[in-house]
């Protein structure tokens, strides 16, 4: 009788023994398709973080670069002035005609810098006391030393040449936060 039992028994045992290796043959597959599901969506979402930094160091450069060139240009009409080659009518008329910015490139650099970018402030700092440097000359009722006033200038464009090199060496990519 316990012969006719096992016999009862043993496709039983075996549907019991396939099922449960099946379950946790699922059981780990799903393991790994989650874990790899997992880590594509943590990479593609460090890509899109990676790819939203980089759109903006990028706007910020264009940005600095058209405010550097515009404070260049009024610089030069002023310089121009004090050589006598232009009046301060001219001069005024000239600036009021720029339009190497657009309608709030002041305001989304400053917030780029301070939002993004707050490591660059130090830097930032350096090109607004080089400006300061360069603003007295712009004073249409003193006389310029113009020798000085080149001077300043040069510094300016100086400190706002290593301000866009630092733009450009911050670190884009971030390989080392994707695990």
């Amino acid at each position: 009788m316990l012969q006719f039992e096992l016999k009862e028994l043993l496709p039983l045992l075996v549907g019991v023994v396939t099922a449960t290796a099946a379950l946790i043959g699922v059981s780990i597959s799903s393991y790994f398709a989650y874990r790899n599901t997992h880590k594509t969506l943590r990479e593609q979402r460090q890509l899109r973080a990676d790819e939203r930094r980089l759109e903006r160091m990028e706007e910020l450069f264009v940005i600095f670069a058209r405010w550097e060139m515009n404070f260049s240009q009024v610089y030069l009409f002023n310089l121009r002035r004090h050589k006598g080659l232009l009046t301060v009518p001219q001069v005024q008329e000239l600036v009021t005609q720029l339009d190497g910015l657009e309608k709030g490139d002041i305001q989304r650099m400053s917030m780029l810098l301070r939002l993004h970018f707050p490591e660059l402030a130090t830097n930032y700092a350096s090109v607004q006391e080089a400006r300061k440097g360069i603003a007295p000359f712009l004073n249409e009722s003193l006389p310029a030393n113009v020798a000085a006033f080149v001077e300043a200038q040069k510094n300016f464009e100086l400190i706002c040449e290593k301000f866009k090199q630092t733009i450009a060496e911050l670190p884009k990519l971030s390989d080392s936060n994707v695990k």
